[in-house]
């Protein structure tokens, strides 16, 4: 399941540079065009099973400056449909596999995703210590929210939501996506059979990749080792999947075209159309290159008898830098930009 957190409040300011091509009355035409699309094509209302939710979980109170930070959580569940046996009663079905929060700088058009391991130890909200995966399993959307929060100490307000076999869903709806395997992969146990170099991934294909961590080559590097080489990986997916989100809005009427394609296939609560179409125009806006990925700082330990994953002293220093202003600033950190690692 992925799952994408954003911070409310874009306001005329930021609606004004993300609309730059357009100019405002083409937006405001548009966020009609939307609200109409919303109306036509609501899951609800023509019977299509959503893929993926949208649900504001928080407020916030900034006011939309060109200064402000959108954070995005990426969150990717482990459910499947029709394993009770595993998953039980869970309010949203199952973990929170996969977590990447992403700070946007609207102002310097810049991201920064910050790449959080599934078994880091955080607060689960009613729970004490725990996976943080396990926010999801006891709390839903909101609950898994705040103990990234918990573990951070940035809020996040909105999430978003894709389970596995929604993930192979909207990834066939795109076609196909290229990306640049960094070495090859045969793991059987998640199917990723790879040669290194750009490969075309279908939908079984790209959850096979963000799946494997029995195969990666560690070379002396934790970041590429097991469940940390694999959170790396997924990032590199997600940045992967904008660019091709991207070569399909570029102009107004494509970008119309792909925001229906959503539209038809989520579901929404706590937004407007309006504020829907701005978030998708930063991400259209937002340069694949230009965003900064980073591992959390981390390593394996123990919570009573179970393997952990906890944050090293390095963490704070990384997270108050990236707080601020959603830039990394300090060269301390490894930075893996472009499908590659900079600065080992």
């Amino acid at each position: 399941m992925t799952t994408l957190l954003f911070r409310h409040g874009l306001g005329p300011s930021a609606v004004a540079k993300t609309a730059k091509a357009a100019g405002l009355v083409t937006v405001a035409v548009i966020s009609g065009v939307v609200g109409m699309i919303i109306m036509l094509l609501s899951p609800q209302l023509s019977g299509t099973a959503p893929l993926f939710k949208i649900a504001a979980v928080g407020h916030s109170t900034a006011q939309g400056a060109p200064s402000d930070v959108v954070w995005a959580l990426i969150v990717g569940s482990d459910h499947r449909v029709g394993r009770p046996d595993v998953y039980g009663d869970a309010v949203d079905g199952a973990r929170g596999d996969a977590l990447h929060l992403v700070g946007i700088n609207v102002k310097e058009q810049h991201a920064t995703m910050l790449n959080i391991p599934r078994d880091t130890v955080a607060q689960i909200p009613g729970h004490g210590e725990g996976r943080i995966n396990t926010g999801l399993t006891y709390g839903g959307l909101e609950g898994q929210a705040e103990a990234v929060t918990n573990l951070t100490g940035i809020p996040v307000d909105y999430v978003v939501s894709v389970d596995f076999d929604q993930f192979l869903s909207v990834v066939d709806s795109l076609g196909t996506i290229t990306v640049d395997v960094p070495y090859g992969m045969d793991d059987p146990a998640s199917g990723a059979a790879f040669l290194p170099g750009e490969n075309e991934f279908n939908g079984g294909q790209a959850l096979a990749f963000s799946r494997n961590r029995k195969s990666l080559p560690c070379d002396g590097i934790p970041e590429r080792c097991g469940d940390w080489g694999r959170t790396m990986n997924q990032a590199q997916l997600i940045i992967e999947t904008l660019r091709e989100i991207q070569g399909r809005g570029a102009s107004i009427t494509e970008t119309i075209t792909l925001v229906q394609m959503f539209l038809a296939h989520g579901t929404y609560t706590g937004m407007s159309s309006t504020e829907l179409y701005r978030l998708g125009r930063l991400a259209l806006e937002l340069d694949p290159d230009s965003i900064d990925s980073f591992l959390l700082p981390s390593e394996s330990g123990r919570l009573g008898s179970a393997s952990v994953v906890r944050t090293t002293g390095a963490a704070a220093g990384l997270l108050a830098d990236m707080a601020d202003d959603g830039i990394v600033q300090s060269d301390e950190y490894v930075r893996f930009v472009g499908g590659r690692f900079q600065g080992l």
